[in-house]
């Protein structure tokens, strides 16, 4: 192993530079197929847990604060109001349909899981630029089993909605419902800020999702929006890999989600919020 010097703003840091992992080019091409940006010291790694494989996220180099570790454009952080048929190409039932087939109240409850993981299962189905993040969605899904209420909703939820239309495989369903269950956060109302414990809004964000533990007291990196322009301004000094086609095409009502350490990190440590 070698090592070299990167340069962080006006900072220079010296890095541990190794050839890429298998882990690393897969991490990357899932992160590059959504258009999420990530720190070139930026690095993802598996531990088993339990006999499941748990993903952290840590960097190369000691870091210090107010460094922006990853950008996610809004595009790609999902809701029931930022699923876009067009994204699966047509096959997503319609929102009524969905509502329609949750109208029993031990799967109402559970309407924001099952509509996210359907449009998830939809999407796994399919060949597309994206089906690296479906592989890796199937990665991060723990094997336990559901709770039975979960299941059982899921079980009559995609028998009601086959009447009328194509459905995923039931086990791809369940597959997805635990990711997103695990993987899913909270925002608030107006979806600008992350609300953990109270946030009425189920969301998925992509790499933001890894970094959630509930068994930290305080976080080391923290998360906020910005606009294009802001984003634009802080690329000049934070670089990062996978962003650049996202920089060309984003117009001036384009938001981020920008990952920014809140302290200084060094380097391995697991980064939290």
């Amino acid at each position: 192993m070698r090592s070299r010097y990167m340069r962080k703003g006006n900072e220079s840091v010296t890095v541990a530079v190794s050839s890429f992992t298998r882990e690393d080019a897969f991490f990357l091409s899932c992160m590059r197929s959504l258009g999420i940006g990530v720190a070139p010291y930026l690095r993802c790694r598996s531990f088993p847990q339990d006999g499941f494989p748990l993903k952290l996220f840590s960097t190369l180099a000691e870091t210090p604060e107010n460094r922006i570790v990853a950008a996610v454009p809004c595009t790609t952080v999902w809701t029931v109001d930022d699923v876009h048929d067009d994204d699966v190409e047509g096959l997503m039932p319609p929102l009524q349909s969905c509502q329609e087939a949750c109208s029993s109240p031990h799967v109402s409850k559970h309407f924001d899981l099952l509509y996210l993981s359907l449009y998830f299962a939809i999407q796994a189905c399919r060949t597309t630029s994206t089906s690296s993040w479906s592989h890796w969605q199937r990665q991060l899904s723990p094997p336990a089993t559901f709770k039975s209420d979960v299941e059982d909703a899921a079980a009559t939820f995609l028998q009601i909605l086959s009447e009328n239309s194509i459905v995923p495989p039931m086990e791809l369903m369940l597959n997805m419902c635990r990711y997103t269950q695990t993987h899913s956060c909270r925002l608030t109302k107006d979806r600008m800020k992350l609300n953990l414990k109270e946030g009425p809004v189920l969301a998925v964000m992509p790499l933001v999702d890894l970094m959630i533990s509930q068994n930290v007291a305080e976080g080391n990196v923290a998360l906020r929006r910005c606009d294009a322009w802001q984003f634009r301004s802080l690329m000049r000094s934070n670089p990062l890999k996978c962003v650049k086609q996202s920089l060309f095409v984003c117009d001036d009502d384009a938001a981020y989600w920008l990952l920014e350490t809140v302290v200084a990190v060094k380097e391995y440590i697991p980064l939290n919020l």
